[in-house]
């Protein structure tokens, strides 16, 4: 794995890394809320050829803070990315709240995306309906950020203390699935090295590109996910206890070109590490 910086014309840096084979299918990864550029586990495969680059979103790992920050300026920072990398087209992987952002980069960048894989993605700026189709934690924290938005940051910040305190909060909020899968060996370790990245800014910081985030993802988005021309692929685990399956149902209905994968016996995190992981990589290859 590479680690880089990237110093945008704006004045703000970006750090990301790239890993997998320089040769291989460039995918952009985009992490959870709350994640880092650490949070991709890229399964150990020879035959699966891949250069994965992931970037710290302003606020997380070693990027810029930025609090007037939205869905355009994310599409910007990928494509200044990718330029500097010299990278015209890929496909993108969104994790979890990353998933938002990575459809909306599709959306802006037309395109240079030529396939988007999205994970265990809310769709509450679709439709608030589904606000309760999640666990306790998920739910509380989206409705303070669509009832009381300026709260919000100053009830994150507890979690952000430090990488023990965010974990732990995490991991009581899942299914035994996802706790016995993030307590595997080599995953375990894996886990707190994203979240202690994530919260590196300390409990301010991380808090507020928490919240930024989150109130980007439960307010309306901006823009039609029916007018994206990529084929998406919408996987969602049957017992994910953070965002329900209904989700996902949501979303693959609102996009022309979508896939909807339902894995039964799966929760949140089985998208990003373990068998199912390894399984869904293949799906960002242009189809």
């Amino acid at each position: 794995m590479r680690e880089g910086i990237l110093a945008l014309r704006n004045g703000r840096t970006l750090t990301f890394t790239v890993n997998g084979t320089d040769d291989g299918h460039p995918v952009v990864y985009l992490h959870g809320i709350p994640g880092s550029r650490r949070e991709p586990m890229l399964p150990a495969d020879a035959d699966l050829r891949l250069r994965v680059i992931a970037l710290d979103r302003p606020g997380y790992g070693g990027s810029s803070p930025c609090t007037a920050y939205g869905f355009h300026q994310h599409a910007n920072d990928l494509a200044a990315l990718t330029d500097h990398l010299n990278i015209d087209r890929f496909s993108l992987f969104g994790f979890s709240g990353g998933g938002v952002f990575a459809l909306a980069c599709a959306a802006a960048l037309g395109s240079r995306v030529e396939h988007v894989v999205v994970a265990g993605t809310p769709a509450i700026g679709l439709k608030n309906d589904l606000l309760n189709a999640a666990g306790d934690l998920t739910k509380g924290v989206w409705r303070m950020a669509l009832e009381a938005p300026a709260a919000l940051p100053e009830a994150l910040a507890p979690l952000a203390v430090d990488t023990d305190t965010l974990v732990r909060t995490m991991l009581d909020g899942l299914s035994t699935v996802d706790r016995d899968l993030l307590r595997t060996d080599g995953i375990r370790e894996h886990y707190a090295a994203n979240m202690a990245c994530a919260v590196q800014q300390g409990a301010e910081r991380s808090a507020a590109a928490m919240a930024r985030d989150v109130r980007l993802t439960v307010q309306p988005w901006g823009f039609d996910p029916a007018v994206l021309t990529q084929s998406v692929h919408v996987f969602h685990g049957a017992d994910d206890p953070l965002v329900h399956v209904s989700h996902a149902r949501v979303l693959a209905s609102a996009i022309a070109d979508a896939r909807l994968e339902v894995r039964a016996g799966c929760g949140h995190y089985a998208a990003i590490s373990g068998a199912p992981g390894a399984k869904l990589w293949r799906r960002v290859l242009p189809v």
